[in-house]
């Protein structure tokens, strides 16, 4: 085992090195499919650049799969590490290096492995707000091209927590989200008249202010919601009102249905404060549900993951989002994070941060945990 999270750590700076964005992960894949191959599996291609990888042994009839993403993000590395990125203004900043890294760990544990059923390992471009989950499994029709898993999991680097730390979470672990893009249209004017315009800057302002209410006095206090808008874009000059602005944001909740009924009480608002004023808009929304881990699932690898991690952590929740809750409401499963923080002191532990550099190892705990589910379940 120490010899194939070796191979791991290796083979995760091969990854870091070239990362791709969205689902351009087109060397990524060509490597993945490539080593995989090598494994003994039969691999698949799906759309877009993402691949699954099958492996069957003996008669059994059970199925187990695991997921990992491959995408990076358009982050500037400031790592400085002798493996930083090669593709200049990208790097792997969310830790799917270790992803790869793990998922290929497991297919090599695979091969050497006496198992009694089928190993299903996907890897999974767009992971990163570009629907690589829903592409796999409505455009790449994925689970017409597999044996139906009894099983999924998936493993997330997590940098808030210790190397050794495993977090195991019954139910809502990571927040359903919907992302907006919202443009109002008005009518420009000079700054000395504003009379004369339908101010979209006055109208996106209400619509900022009021928006809030969604969660302050329309949401029980007992039910997390965030709204949150991120960008207000519009304008460039000091005497001008424009004919235009452009608004971007996110609604977060561990309850799907609170999600969307906030949705829509957003849209209506913006409808009538647009109205009242003369502006029409237009909103672009998309969601993904919250990822919610079956609490069988959860139990059912409880005492593997005691045995190869230094702590257990129970209940945790993010607001963040994660496209592997797409997954799980096909198939039973779960998520699983792994600790990750580095100790040296030079190197930034949150994700998304251009000096962020997860320890490599933590890489040992996810394997072997992988590892122990595929003894557990396909003996």
């Amino acid at each position: 085992m120490e010899e194939l999270i070796g191979w791991a750590k290796e083979i995760r700076k091969e990854f870091h090195k070239i990362p791709e964005i969205g689902l351009e992960t087109v060397e990524t894949v060509k490597k993945v499919k490539k080593i995989m191959t090598g494994f003994g599996f039969t691999v698949i291609p799906i759309e877009k650049n993402s691949c699954v990888c099958i492996l069957k042994k003996g008669k059994g009839e059970k199925v187990l799969a695991f997921r990992a993403d491959m995408d990076a993000l358009l982050i500037s590395e400031e790592t400085g590490c002798e493996f930083s990125s090669k593709n200049e203004g990208c790097m792997h900043a969310c830790g799917h290096d270790m992803h790869i890294s793990m998922a290929l760990a497991v297919g090599n544990f695979a091969q050497g492995y006496d198992f009694n059923g089928t190993l299903i390992v996907i890897f999974q471009s767009g992971e990163e707000g570009c629907d690589g989950s829903e592409v796999m499994l409505k455009e790449g029709k994925l689970l017409s091209k597999i044996p139906k898993p009894d099983l999924i999991y998936g493993i997330h680097v997590w940098p808030e927590f210790d190397v050794g730390t495993t977090v195991l979470t019954k139910g809502p672990l990571m927040a359903s989200s919907s992302f907006f893009q919202l443009q109002i249209k008005g009518k420009g004017a000079h700054g000395s008249t504003p009379q004369k315009s339908i101010d979209p800057i006055l109208i996106g302002s209400q619509i900022v202010v009021n928006c809030q209410s969604i969660v302050s006095r329309l949401t029980s206090p007992f039910d997390p919601l965030v709204l949150s808008v991120t960008a207000f874009n519009g304008g460039s000059s000091t005497n001008v009102i424009p004919e235009s602005v452009k608004m971007m944001g996110t609604f977060r909740s561990y309850n799907d249905q609170l999600r969307i009924r906030s949705e829509k009480v957003f849209i209506k608002m913006i409808n009538n404060t647009c109205e009242m004023y003369g502006a029409t808009n237009k909103i672009k929304l998309k969601g993904l549900p919250t990822t919610t881990n079956d609490e069988g699932a959860i139990d059912y690898i409880h005492d593997l993951a005691k045995e190869v991690s230094k702590k257990i952590v129970y209940d945790y929740q993010t607001m963040a989002s994660e496209d592997f809750s797409l997954f799980l409401h096909k198939i039973k499963g779960a998520f699983i994070f792994i600790g990750c923080k580095n100790e040296d002191q030079k190197y930034v532990n949150k994700l998304h941060h251009p000096k962020n550099l997860p320890s490599s190892n933590a890489l040992g705990y996810g394997i072997k945990l992988f590892a122990k589910i595929i003894e557990k379940h396909l003996k």
